[in-house]
């Protein structure tokens, strides 16, 4: 039976972020290799968390943390060999579901915004699909952040393929990622900290899916424009 696409969309997201396994991870997979709202749902998933997973740096805790954490088990934590339980297994498990849950929430009211409730835009692009109709829309706000919504479709392979949005930085500096767009008509990602305005330029380029590793561009520019004050 094929799931509801409510249930699809929570699925994308607990199979972007890892949560999904097992035979539920099998069976979605094999979905994602038929239907098409499926792989769309997860191409959103991608372009929503893509901005925060460039944004965020490794962290080194300092000894004084590890410290505190045995200070606060008791002394015999470190020195437990017990092998954990079945129900302790389970009971993780259900817990760091529940934390990917409640994460998946608010990255969604992060980057998710409706129409009402949009910051006043300073500045703004559009940029054309294929057949010259607008694709995205790009507006830098008053807070600083950037908006891009996806208006048309776009050509892709979604199974092989992201595109993904750079800003060009006026100082001449190596171009800046801002993260995979979505490619779903409707859909709107909220980068923050941006710090665009009227003169910007920005770019779009053919990546392989979940954008560039290599933290710069790998496929030719398809698309840029420069920000326009409103």
């Amino acid at each position: 039976m094929i799931p509801s696409r409510n249930a699809i969309e929570r699925l994308a997201g607990e199979y972007v972020l890892g949560t999904l396994r097992g035979p539920a991870r099998a069976r979605f997979e094999d979905l994602l290799a038929t239907d098409d709202f499926a792989r769309e749902q997860v191409d959103a998933w991608h372009a929503r968390l893509a901005p925060l997973d460039r944004a965020t740096k490794p962290i080194t805790p300092p000894p004084a943390v590890w410290n505190n954490i045995e200070a606060r088990l008791g002394p015999t934590a470190k020195f437990a060999t017990t092998a954990p339980t079945r129900r302790d297994r389970a009971q993780g498990w259900r817990a760091l579901a529940a934390g990917f849950a409640f994460l998946s929430l608010v990255l969604t009211a992060l980057l998710i915004v409706q129409p009402g409730r949009e910051a006043r835009a300073t500045a703004f692009a559009v940029m054309n699909n294929q057949d010259g109709k607008a694709a995205w829309v790009l507006k830098a706000q008053a807070d600083g952040s950037l908006r891009i919504e996806c208006v048309a479709p776009v050509t892709l392979n979604a199974q092989l393929w992201d595109y993904e949005l750079w800003v060009k930085q006026a100082d001449g500096a190596p171009l800046r990622s801002l993260g995979v767009v979505p490619a779903r008509p409707g859909m709107v990602m909220i980068v923050p900290a941006v710090g665009a305005h009227a003169g910007t330029e920005m770019l779009v380029t053919k990546e392989p899916r979940g954008g560039s590793v290599s933290g710069t561009p790998t496929g030719n520019v398809l698309y840029s424009a420069a920000l326009k004050a409103v």
